[in-house]
């Protein structure tokens, strides 16, 4: 699934959608609410890793010292619900369809580790981290650069790295 597709799939208003057709009643959407949670937990982390713009506010603001232990706590939450997801009764976790689990897991990890080094370090912290910049779409672009750099080598070694 694309990217893109997934956020607007799993976003805050699918989850508003489903909910208000489970309040009208409607038989197709009777005990949607572990749906309708899980919407909401992925549309927040996809917020908080996507952060763009220095002044947005709630899960769409960059970490900062005023709520990198919010995020923390958001990060936490989210690993431990989904670690209890399953399927047939068996937890994903453990079986062949672990692996967005673990690159959630990953992600929230190396982002908030990031961002405590970056706030935190002794010499000229930030004062904030867009977590949109350690996306993949970057990764790619730089490493597209520096194969470029080394015309027809697509698999650079150390020394031809580091020059670029």
């Amino acid at each position: 699934m694309k990217v893109k597709c997934a956020a607007q799939t799993l976003s805050s208003g699918v989850a508003d959608a489903i909910e208000y057709l489970c309040q009208k009643g409607e038989p197709s959407f009777t005990n949607s609410q572990a749906t309708v949670y899980f919407i909401r937990q992925i549309d927040r982390l996809f917020d908080i890793l996507n952060s763009r713009i220095p002044f947005s506010k709630g899960y769409k603001s960059p970490i900062h010292a005023g709520n990198i232990n919010t995020i923390t706590s958001v990060f936490n939450d989210t690993t431990d619900y989904l670690k209890t997801l399953k399927y047939d009764g068996n937890p994903l976790i453990l079986g062949g369809r672990k692996m967005f689990i673990l690159g959630f897991i990953v992600t929230m990890s190396s982002t908030i580790r990031i961002a405590y080094k970056l706030l935190y370090r002794s010499q000229s912290p930030l004062k904030f981290v867009l977590t949109y910049k350690m996306l993949q779409d970057h990764l790619e672009l730089f490493f597209g650069y520096v194969r470029a750099r080394g015309s027809s080598n697509n698999n650079p070694n150390c020394v031809q790295f580091k020059k670029v």
